[in-house]
């Protein structure tokens, strides 16, 4: 059994956090003038990708230590120069400083995330058939080539079917993603023709799945649960004990990583200072 306790939200928000900044960092060398950065403040990171993309927020603030005004008020410089309403990711076994400051300072919820778990060899599953196998129509494989990779799962993003131009944000970001160090990224083929993609990385025992999306031709056919079967089984062989996932609470999303054995860890809440 997982318990999710405060040692393992320290794990969880630690590994997504510099996750994240994964994202900047990288955005910050394949387009220098997003001005896309990095900060770490007190025992979190707060991180920015510019106005054209959406990765703009603070992780694990609050997780080692009290949060003060201080470490707002730096938190608030920073996004205001970069002409970005502060945001914070709360977790809900934050030290309860950050959810006080927070609302003392003006912040109001934006929206939620699910942080799921799972053990990459999960035994306490009724049958083996609660996990769903890849059909015989689809075939799930390594994939090398970043622009098809990128143009995948960028026109599953943004639900189109035309190839994206350079610029869009987000084929950026699956560049990105793509190029993230450790990334381990999959396909999923329905005969000749790509239908979905999804990524994997490990880091210290603690395998995170992100990136997946489906092409719009190919969704309700099992897309995603292959994706995820066999991100399960390389997250195992590749020494993973714990897996991560994050998600919108009732999206479609969710629904498929908890048929698959994830466990919702906690909820994360997102809060945003307006008046920019």
């Amino acid at each position: 059994m997982i318990i999710a306790d405060l040692q393992l939200a320290r794990r969880l928000e630690t590994n997504d956090a510099h996750g994240t900044a994964d994202y900047a960092r990288l955005l910050a060398r394949m387009l220098p003038d997003s001005g896309a950065d990095v900060l770490p403040i007190a025992d979190g990171l707060a991180i920015h990708t510019g106005t054209r993309f959406p990765i703009n927020r603070v992780i694990g603030l609050g997780l080692h230590q009290a949060v003060t005004t201080a470490d707002l008020k730096q938190i608030e410089r920073f996004y205001r120069a970069a002409n970005l309403p502060p945001s914070v990711e709360v977790c809900p076994l934050a030290h309860p400083s950050l959810i006080d400051l927070l609302g003392a300072r003006g912040y109001r919820p934006l929206r939620f995330i699910n942080v799921s778990v799972r053990a990459a060899v999960q035994t306490d599953l009724a049958t083996d058939d609660t996990l769903p196998h890849t059909t015989k129509s689809l075939r799930v494989a390594p994939v090398k080539a970043a622009d098809v990779w990128a143009q995948t799962t960028g026109r599953g993003f943004a639900g189109c079917t035309d190839l994206l131009p350079p610029e869009d944000p987000n084929f950026v970001l699956a560049q990105i993603g793509f190029a993230r160090p450790g990334a381990l990224c999959f396909m999923v083929w329905k005969g000749a023709e790509p239908a979905g993609g999804g990524a994997l990385i490990v880091r210290d025992g603690l395998a995170t799945l992100y990136g997946a999306s489906t092409l719009p031709a190919y969704r309700r056919a099992g897309i995603q649960r292959a994706l995820l079967t066999a991100r399960i089984e390389v997250a195992a062989a590749q020494g993973a004990e714990l897996l991560m996932v994050n998600t919108t609470p009732g999206s479609q999303s969710a629904r498929n990583v908890q048929r698959v054995g994830f466990r919702t860890a906690y909820t994360k809440l997102v809060m945003i200072q307006d008046g920019v």
